[in-house]
């Protein structure tokens, strides 16, 4: 089998640690070392709360669409868990349904990713199966109700590998 888009992401961080993994601004960036830093501090502070990493369990993510956005859906990505991708500009009565739908145990907001960063525990690395769960996308909700479609590591890397032939990125 093919690698997952976990493994893709560690390789990554691996061989090219200081390379620019997001890039904000001309001159503001993040390396994959530091994404995988953040990343780590975000699956700790989500392991103290309770979350076992590499099962999938549902985590939303509710936040402006930056930086921090990011490193919370790679932190779901390389740790195992699935990532409920939320928008600040949904109505709250859709958030709440989705979170509830969903079964999400935690809301991850700017203020959990500034108390994560804050700590220096960073989550060691688990296996996730090509099964588990990686995202949860939800639908306009043409029938009224948004209805969750779940996306596992395995669809996610095919999608990237994908990406990666097609637009040939490296």
């Amino acid at each position: 089998m093919a690698k997952l888009i976990q493994q893709m992401l560690r390789e990554a961080i691996l061989t090219n640690p200081e390379r620019i993994a997001i890039e904000k601004a001309p001159d503001t960036f993040i390396t994959y070392k530091e994404l995988h830093n953040r990343a780590g501090k975000i699956a700790s502070y989500l392991k103290k709360q309770g979350l076992m990493p590499g099962k999938g369990i549902p985590v939303a993510i509710l936040m402006e669409q930056d930086t921090p956005y990011i490193e919370a859906m790679v932190a779901c990505m390389l740790f195992g868990y699935s990532a409920v991708l939320l928008n600040k500009t949904y109505p709250k009565e859709r958030c709440d349904y989705v979170v509830g739908d969903s079964g999400a145990r935690i809301i991850l907001e700017e203020k959990n990713i500034v108390e994560a960063y804050q700590d220096d525990t960073v989550c060691d690395s688990v296996r996730v199966e090509p099964d588990t769960s990686a995202i949860i996308v939800y639908t306009s909700g043409s029938t009224g109700k948004p209805k969750g479609v779940v996306i596992n590591h395995k669809s996610v890397t095919a999608c990237a590998a994908w990406y990666i032939k097609d637009l040939k990125l490296d």
